[in-house]
């Protein structure tokens, strides 16, 4: 028998366990007797079987391919369309980038996915919102800057500026007001500062300054070293105005005058002098004889003795004149018995003896009275009914008169007496 093969098999059913020989393209039908000839099997959805001598085949879906080398199935995950693929559960360890990191003006720190990061603002200064997926960033109603601020471009403010500090700066090169009116030292209830404009000249020389001199009640204008950090009464060297002036005019006067006293020739009335008609246009010659009193003319030039002359005080104004030029130029003062002169200019001084009497002296009166508690040293006449205001009188013998309808002038006496 060619191509024999033995074959051992061991049946279940009553077919007795032993050898068979087979040739080449014999077949046995063994099915009967397997309890399964096929294997089921199953995917996330559906299931299906493969009976024994049929093609078990593993596909690859979608992003997945299959290879099958050495009895071994090999199932690799590609590319995965996002588009039309979810996948779900999956950690942050099996992410090769899980966090953000995130950084500001200063620090920095990251957050994990599934985390939360929050963006906050600063009190008064930044605030943020968040809504619909969306954060907002800006700047609250009131905003409270705690260091500089500096504004690269134009800055425009529709509300009131307050500016609380102690000195403000502005470097701009041309500043425009549209205010009528400025208000220098704006909210005191009283002043004792010069006010005013100064302008700084640097090393050309002294600061100019337009002010009012609150020490003088006036204006002024000129040079100060003062620097705008001074306060009280400025020292001010008066300055040169150029300008058209009108009304009065106090002081020196350097330059031309515009108006009448400027093309004005002549007096417009003229004026009789010594009898000479003076109007200005020329000089006039006064003779002796044209005054009609020339002894009793005294000139400047010359020292000359006033006879018989009375001086108007009211018109005139007379002074230093000394005590020796005078013929009473002191005051007597006398007690009756002795007599004192105070020359006048001197001082006259009055003066109390202690506890008996007391003077007093304001706005140029003399107040003599007695004071509080007077102590007589010598004798007390009383020569009329004298009234004792008091709830008792003490004697020097320590005896003491309290009866209310007692004598007052006997109370007096006896004082007087035991003293």
């Amino acid at each position: 028998m060619a191509n024999v093969i033995p074959v051992k098999a061991t049946f279940t059913s009553s077919t007795v366990t032993g050898l068979a020989e087979f040739q080449s393209g014999d077949t046995i039908d063994i099915s009967t007797y397997l309890s399964a000839s096929s294997i089921t099997f199953a995917g996330d959805s559906g299931s299906d079987s493969a009976s024994l001598g049929e093609t078990l085949t593993v596909a690859g879906g979608t992003s997945i391919s299959t290879a099958v080398t050495s009895n071994t199935v090999t199932i690799n995950l590609g590319t995965i369309d996002a588009s039309s693929t979810t996948i779900s559960n999956i950690p942050n360890s099996s992410l090769s980038n899980s966090s953000i990191t995130f950084s500001g003006d200063s620090g920095s720190d990251s957050a994990s996915l599934g985390e939360t990061l929050t963006i906050a603002g600063t009190l008064n200064e930044i605030e943020t919102i968040g809504t619909s997926n969306t954060i907002t960033i800006g700047l609250p109603n009131n905003v409270t800057i705690g260091n500089n601020l500096t504004v690269s471009n134009d800055l425009t403010v529709t509300g009131n500026l307050t500016i609380n500090g102690t000195t403000t700066t502005v470097a701009t090169t041309n500043t425009t007001i549209s205010d009528n009116l400025l208000e220098l030292n704006s909210g005191v209830t009283s002043n004792a500062n010069d006010t005013g404009i100064l302008i700084e000249r640097g090393s050309t020389g002294d600061n100019a300054i337009i002010a009012w001199d609150e020490s003088a009640d006036k204006f002024t204008l000129g040079t100060t070293t003062a620097t705008a950090s001074d306060t009280g009464n400025l020292t001010i060297t008066t300055g040169t105005l150029v300008a058209d002036l009108e009304g009065d005019v106090t002081g020196n006067l350097t330059g031309n005058v515009t108006g009448n006293a400027d093309t004005a020739t002549a007096l417009a009335t003229a004026r009789n002098i010594a009898g000479q008609s003076f109007d200005g246009t020329a000089n006039i010659s006064i003779a002796s004889t044209d005054l009609s009193d020339t002894a009793s003319i005294a000139l400047l030039t010359a020292t000359q003795t006033l006879t018989n002359k009375t001086i108007d005080a009211s018109n005139n104004t007379l002074s230093n004149i000394g005590n020796a030029s005078l013929s009473n130029s002191s005051i007597t003062v006398s007690d009756g018995s002795n007599t004192s002169p105070v020359s006048l200019g001197g001082t006259l001084t009055f003066t109390g003896s202690a506890n008996e009497v007391e003077i007093t002296e304001s706005a140029g009166t003399v107040t003599i009275g007695l004071p509080s508690n007077v102590t007589i040293s010598n004798n007390l006449t009383v020569s009329g009914a004298t009234n004792v205001s008091a709830s008792g009188v003490t004697f020097s013998d320590g005896s003491t008169q309290t009866s209310a309808g007692a004598s007052a002038a006997f109370a007096i006496a006896q004082a007087v007496a035991l003293g």
